[in-house]
């Protein structure tokens, strides 16, 4: 054991410890590694296992965005005719979600929509995002404040959503996943906004585009990365 002892020597005292292992030719090699060196020597090869300084991997989170575009258009018409109230899927699921934001809207400039003070969106999928006394604000996930279009008539209505009317929700605890999304466009009171009857794009294409509605979504998801650990030598 004496003669194993003395073939290195502890330079530290903690676990990250460096040993000097000499071979039979006189060349000296310094290995540095948190492993405890009873773990590490082989008497029968007469040389250390090569260990990772860490023993563990290395973890680290990933946040990225993802940009989802939900349009009416899109929808099924037979189940949801309106564009006031529809249910996209997703092409691809989202997982470990952390924030939702409304990064832009798109409403027809129908109905006399520059009458109503603003508008709400609930989505079925996901919790209120707002604290409020009224029951009509109860569901919703954001208010709408609305703002005058270039065009008098027609076109459409980008509300304002910059910098002082950001609408996002996070998650404390990452959502898992999402794969759909149920959108309502309502007034005040609750009501479903009626922005028209859509005819389809088969029967009049120009008139159901005027009627669409669209949102994007910014999703802002984690991901796990884990690192290998690395081997270290130092050759004299």
């Amino acid at each position: 054991m004496s003669d194993s002892n003395s073939r290195f020597s502890r330079l530290n005292n903690n676990l990250s410890n460096y040993y000097n292992i000499n071979d039979n030719n006189g060349n000296s090699t310094i290995k540095y590694t948190n492993t405890p060196n009873k773990e590490m020597y082989t008497d029968q090869l007469n040389t250390f296992n090569n260990f990772p300084i860490h023993s563990n991997p290395i973890k680290y989170t990933t946040k990225y965005p993802i940009f989802q575009l939900v349009n009416s258009n899109d929808r099924d018409r037979t189940a949801y005719p309106n564009t006031n109230n529809f249910k996209i899927t997703f092409q691809e699921r989202i997982k470990n979600i952390v924030e939702i934001e409304l990064i832009t809207v798109r409403l027809p400039n129908k109905s006399g929509i520059l009458d109503e003070p603003y508008l709400l969106i609930d989505i079925n999928e996901l919790k209120s995002n707002i604290n409020c006394n009224s029951n009509n604000l109860y569901d919703a996930f954001a208010i709408l404040p609305l703002k005058k279009p270039d065009k008098d008539t027609d076109g459409f209505i980008t509300p304002e959503l910059g910098q002082n009317n950001k609408l996002y929700k996070r998650f404390k605890i990452p959502l898992a996943s999402l794969d759909q999304i149920t959108i309502s466009v309502k007034d005040m009171y609750g009501n479903l906004y009626d922005f028209g009857s859509d005819p389809g794009p088969d029967v009049d294409l120009a008139n159901s585009k005027k009627v669409q509605v669209s949102f994007v979504f910014k999703f802002t998801i984690i991901e796990p990365e884990v690192t290998n650990s690395i081997n270290v030598q130092y050759i004299n």
